[in-house]
């Protein structure tokens, strides 16, 4: 499943909530969309497979996924 696909959903489900839920839902798609552009830029940019091994450390290190050793 795409991005866009998960955002059109999310935006069905925004469309029947209200509240906290709301906000939560809007915030999600939000992120969703952020991480799609920033990824889309990145890949145009990625000619060596030695960049993308780099970058894929350095966002397992900054959300936790992998610890500095």
């Amino acid at each position: 499943m795409k991005i866009t696909e998960i955002v059109e959903k999310l935006e069905k489900i925004e469309k029947c909530t209200e509240g906290e839920a709301l906000e939560l839902t809007t915030s999600l798609i939000d992120e969703l969309i952020q991480f799609d552009l920033k990824m889309n830029k990145f890949f145009r940019n990625v000619n060596m497979e030695e960049q993308l091994l780099q970058y894929l450390m350095d966002e397992g290190i900054e959300s936790g996924l992998i610890g500095k050793a």
